[in-house]
């Protein structure tokens, strides 16, 4: 007891003799004004993020689960500045199951699914993430406008369209029923089931977003047939599968003599329309995968061709479109004659059926290539009944490095150890801490006198286990005279981990464990430097005072290999646990408000001064009041300038606070009236 109070008061008397050191550059006089106000803060989630629990379950129409999946995450629209914040792939229950800290300010995220079969591009309520069912088409969740997916057609897209005399109307319609008012056949025979065998090759073959001339270049080989020829009686049906086009696409077929195939569209008397708005249910139509039509009984010597008239659907009736894409690449005279082909022809052994896709908009003007905008197969009876011949056979998933996740959705298809890898708090963003080292007195609170962005990039296997860590630091500023460290914390055992390469270490104060690991420690400690100083090559107050000279921010690099892969959450969630070392003293470190310190802090620094930490309870680094001395914020924080309180420069600082944090939840972002830019750093 005596020990421990005379350990006190000489930390005591220290910390006395701090504020009044050379040394220290913040307005400790601001203390009483802090603590005055202090009050409204005391439920601040100062870290801008909430921890979600994100399951998400695909199956089939018949409730079969869908594995080895890629599901991403964007926190916005790809065409409207979004990114991807998440990955992961389907287990083999259909299921992702992982915990991440989600950006306060997203009320919803778009989930890609990019498998041909499943709804992509949903819009999903942030507080449904931990409840996610999607099982085929039968979704409750708002499809994303097509016009902010990339590779979609859309009734705006005037750059595709045809002169008027162009696109006169060749060959009359006849349609093979009545309609609704949606476009849908009333005569239709029962619903085919699409298994998930069949599924997988069309995701193997017609990958979406991925261009067939790259990826499949044989399918639009010379010799390839792309036409139906009967060589027998032949009792013929379409059965739909999915769409990738944003336009209202019209489905027909026209009939030849094989051996006097049409030479112009004009030869061609009669379109067919099968399918007269060839529109999923729920993104301008209400046709449903599995929907069938019969076409006909067709006798030996004739072929079918097929054309889809691109947004042919007007709202009433099939009309001229912006242009006709016909299987018989010689008709396709509107495109340049070495990407005349807008229909892929293949057969599939297993299910016996010949697998159809178009590619909907002009190939020479911005077409994705994919040929995928309308995928449909043709059965007949018998099926032998139809020729095979040049006829190229439909691709099936392929396993090349044999870790369970197919190539189609494999990053890394011929290496076993990954399988896929994401960043976060984005694929084209960083997130910022931000840090006041007068810890546990409160200091000038601008913010500034450690700013590290951060980005870490998770790169995992095929059963969602990280099997690296790459984490970068960027930083840019260090608004202090103290000479302080910066780490982060993984919630597990040091032994865990293989190496730690990339970090920048100036003295001889702290020891590592022969992994890199910092020693003496019951979890596993990365220190990203010893002294922020040391990577400018300088001392004092660093890019935070206007006119002053700038420095270029410095990036640390660092690598976490492990030495057997973990679980997503094994190392706890990104951003970690990151906190700073004060003035190269070990034991005075700096976390993140409610984030637990290492082992080796020394705990006599809390409840001194200003610090209201209660380690019995779990409570750690806030002022009696509930004042923060860190904050992690989901952009590149634009942090104040030198003796500049934040609140000065961020008008809704405070309204986010006395909210607790759910009023202006992007208080920190660059909007019209959220900030005084003149308060704030710029070199």
């Amino acid at each position: 007891m005596k020990n421990y109070q005379l350990k006190s008061f000489f930390l005591i008397l220290s910390l006395g003799i701090l504020v009044s050191c050379v040394r220290t550059t913040e307005d400790l006089n601001k203390t009483a004004d802090l603590e005055d106000q202090a009050a409204i803060y005391a439920d601040i989630d100062v870290r801008n993020f909430t921890e979600t629990s994100i399951n998400i379950t695909l199956s089939d129409d018949a409730g079969n689960a869908i594995s080895g999946v890629k599901v991403q995450l964007w926190d916005g629209a790809p065409l409207a500045g979004g990114q991807v914040i998440f990955k992961a792939i389907t287990n083999g229950d259909g299921v992702i199951n992982a915990p991440y800290n989600l950006a306060n300010h997203l009320d919803f995220v778009i989930l890609e699914t990019g498998y041909l079969g499943l709804p992509s591009f949903l819009k999903i309520p942030v507080d449904e993430l931990d409840a996610v069912q999607i099982q085929g088409f039968s979704t409750n969740y708002e499809p994303l406008d097509e016009s902010l997916i990339p590779g979609q057609s859309t009734d705006g897209d005037e750059s595709s369209r045809m002169s008027s005399n162009a696109r006169t109307l060749a060959a009359s319609y006849e349609y093979l029923s009545d309609y609704d008012a949606s476009g849908k056949p009333l005569v239709m025979e029962g619903r085919d089931q699409i298994s998930t065998t069949l599924l997988d090759f069309v995701n193997a073959s017609l990958i979406e977003g991925m261009p067939v001339p790259t990826y499949h270049p044989g399918y639009l080989a010379d010799d390839t047939e792309t036409s139906l020829n009967i060589q027998e009686q032949a009792n013929v049906y379409m059965t739909f599968i999915t769409e990738g086009a944003g336009y209202k696409n019209a489905l027909g077929f026209y009939t030849y003599p094989t051996d006097n195939p049409p030479a112009t569209p004009e030869d061609i008397e009669t379109i067919y329309i099968a399918l007269p708005n060839a529109s999923l249910q729920g993104y301008g139509g209400s046709i449903v995968p599995g929907d069938k039509i019969h076409l006909g009984v067709f006798e030996p010597g004739v072929s079918i061709g097929f054309v889809l008239v691109a947004n042919g659907w007007n709202g009433t009736d099939v009309g001229n479109g912006i242009v006709k894409h016909y299987s018989d690449n010689n008709l396709n005279t509107h495109e340049d004659a070495d990407l005349m082909q807008h229909t892929v022809l293949l057969w599939d052994d297993v299910n016996e059926l010949f697998l159809i896709g178009f590619e909907d908009k002009f190939r020479s003007k911005g077409s994705d290539n994919d040929f995928n905008d309308a995928v449909f197969y043709i059965t007949s009876d018998p099926i032998e009944a139809i020729s095979r011949e040049h006829v190229k056979p439909v691709d099936k998933p392929e396993d090349s490095d044999e870790d369970g996740v197919n190539d189609t959705y494999d990053e890394f298809p011929n290496d076993p150890r990954y399988a896929y890898e994401y960043s976060y708090p984005g694929e084209n963003s960083y997130g910022t801490f931000a840090f006041e080292d007068q810890w546990p007195n409160f200091g000038d609170y601008d913010f500034n006198d450690v700013v590290v962005d951060y980005k870490y990039n998770q790169r995992a296997n095929a059963t969602n286990n990280m099997v690296l860590l790459q984490s970068e630091f960027v930083l840019k500023a260090t608004g202090a005279g103290f000479d302080n460290g910066f780490g982060i914390e993984l919630d597990m055992n040091p032994t865990q981990i293989e190496s730690v390469t990339g970090n920048k270490i100036f003295a001889d104060f702290l020891t590592f464990n022969d992994n890199g690991t910092e020693s003496n420690q019951s979890k596993a400690v990365i220190i990203a430097t010893d002294n922020a100083h040391g990577c400018f090559g300088s001392n004092g107050l660093i890019n935070t005072t206007i006119g002053a000279s700038y420095y270029t921010p410095d990036t640390i690099s660092v690598n976490v290999s492990f030495a057997n892969p973990v679980a997503l959450n094994a190392a706890g969630s990104a951003p970690f646990n990151p906190f700073i070392i004060i003035d190269q003293n070990r034991g005075r470190e700096l976390h993140l408000p409610g984030y637990k310190p290492t082992d080796l802090v020394d705990a006599n620094y809390f409840g001194q001064v200003n610090d209201g930490s209660d380690p019995a309870n779990g409570g750690y680094y806030k002022s009696q009041k509930g004042l923060p001395w860190g904050m992690n914020l989901p952009i590149s924080f634009d942090y104040p300038e030198e003796k500049t309180d934040i609140r000065d420069g961020y008008n809704h600082f405070d309204q986010w606070a006395i909210s607790g944090g759910y009023s202006y939840m992007d208080w920190y972002t660059d909007q019209a009236g959220y900030r005084n830019a003149d308060k704030l750093y710029t070199k």
